[in-house]
């Protein structure tokens, strides 16, 4: 499970400020975010297909422009967790 924070922004569309999805990149909790909260949702962080440049999305405290960006896996690989 990721645990996904919202800014006060988009409290507005989300009515709450965090929530669990399942996913395994970026891209597959926005998309599941997209089916929780639908187009309202998708337009505050998307012009055209891009993600808009304000937003900021961090795993694990690193901005996901310095990874892969959508690409970024959230989930731990456990093949290579310290035991």
């Amino acid at each position: 499970m990721v645990k996904v924070i919202f800014p006060s922004v988009l409290l507005e569309v989300t009515c709450e400020r965090q929530v669990s999805v399942i996913a395994e990149t970026i891209s597959d909790v926005v998309d599941r975010l997209i089916l929780l909260y639908g187009r309202p949702f998708k337009e505050k962080l998307f012009d055209r297909g891009e993600l808009i440049r304000f937003w900021q999305i961090f795993v694990n405290g690193v901005n996901i422009r310095l990874r892969d960006h959508v690409d970024t896996k959230v989930q731990i690989d456990r093949s290579k967790a310290n035991p």
